[in-house]
């Protein structure tokens, strides 16, 4: 009976324990022994049936024992590197079930969860037929401890033309969908295309969970939408204010004018052969101080109008709708805006600018 030494690792802290195993092959007639830190013969008969094994030539055989232990030994020293380049090296000749749990030991150790899981998988996919009992159980229980630092994300596509990247890699290309295992945590799913607005998601994926995301591409018209700079009452209200102002002016000029007349009708009646200053009445000086007050007030309110006028003219043609591209918040994408403010301190303008 051929006796092994077999070599005990440490899962990590979330992980478990780990095993190594000493020799996919240790014997023809043998169980593959997988790590302990004790000698353990081989006690349990290998399965008649070994399809791992079928097609593959001593040759071939022989170069992937000579890895395998090569891989071993830079395990047992704590070159886990070194050790995962010789196990795959060994599976180029060998698809062998111990040498991929040994390669899911190494990638533990190499902090890749992800590649540890997909190796473990496939040293189970003969489910217990390549190990001894206790060999498989700790195989099971590694495969239940990765998955719980892991979650799959699910992609789905139906954009032809849309480049789909998540984390910043590329996964998509067009119309498809893609399944990725990834360690739980935040993931970021952005998707893009020509003429459309770009889909940007946050995944906050749970360990052992399943998330599932459809890519929504808008095209950018649909993210358009038509408005006016103020209230259509403010230009409108600028423009009758200017007109109203207009017309009290003229109302103004047209009472100082009355005004003046009356006065030079006094100075025509009371002074028909000549007269002086003090020949004057109050009265008479009343109406030459009036018309000359409406006279100057009718000069200001009509310049004021005017100008009013032309503002509100002004801010008619200013104010037409135009279209604003926004985001998907309705924020504008770019540009300049004027607003209207009002607050307890009054009233004002505020320029706001989207780059």
């Amino acid at each position: 009976m051929r006796r092994v030494v077999l070599i005990a690792l440490a899962f990590g802290a979330s992980a478990g324990s780990a095993f190594a195993q000493a020799d996919p092959e240790a014997d023809e007639e043998a169980t593959p022994e997988v790590a302990s830190d004790v000698e353990a013969s081989d006690t349990e008969p290998e399965p008649e049936a070994r399809p791992w094994a079928e097609g593959v030539s001593e040759a071939d055989q022989s170069a992937a024992l000579a890895l395998f232990r090569d891989g071993n030994e830079s395990f047992g020293a704590g070159d886990y590197s070194v050790a995962a380049r010789k196990y795959r090296e060994a599976l180029q000749h060998w698809d062998h079930p111990a040498i991929h749990g040994n390669l899911s030991v190494a990638l533990i150790h190499l902090d890749d969860p992800i590649g540890a899981y997909h190796e473990v998988e496939r040293a189970l996919r003969w489910d217990d037929a390549p190990f001894a009992a206790h060999v498989h159980q700790q195989l099971t229980t590694n495969r239940q401890l990765l998955r719980g630092q892991l979650a799959t994300i699910v992609i789905v596509n139906e954009e032809e033309g849309a480049e789909v990247a998540l984390d910043g890699d590329t996964v998509l290309d067009g119309a498809g969908r893609i399944e990725r295992l990834m360690r739980a945590g935040s993931h970021r799913v952005v998707a893009s295309k020509d003429g459309f607005l770009t889909f940007t998601r946050r995944i906050d994926a749970m360990p052992g969970t399943r998330s599932e995301t459809a890519i929504e591409l808008v095209p950018l018209e649909r993210m358009a939408h038509f408005e006016r700079r103020w209230p259509r009452w403010v230009p409108w209200a600028t423009l009758m204010g200017g007109v109203v102002a207009v017309g009290v002016g003229a109302g103004l000029q047209l009472a100082g004018r009355a005004a003046i007349n009356d006065y030079e009708a006094e100075i025509d009646a009371i002074c028909a052969t000549g007269c002086t200053q003090d020949d004057l009445t109050d009265a008479v000086l009343a109406l030459e101080r009036r018309g000359e007050r409406l006279n100057g007030a009718a000069v200001v309110t009509l310049l004021l109008g005017a100008g009013v006028t032309v503002l509100g003219g002004a801010l008619l043609g200013v104010n037409r709708l135009q279209r604003v591209d926004v985001d998907a918040e309705g924020r504008p994408l770019a540009g300049v805006s004027l607003q209207p403010t009002v607050d307890r301190r009054g009233a004002g303008l505020r320029l706001q600018g989207n780059f």
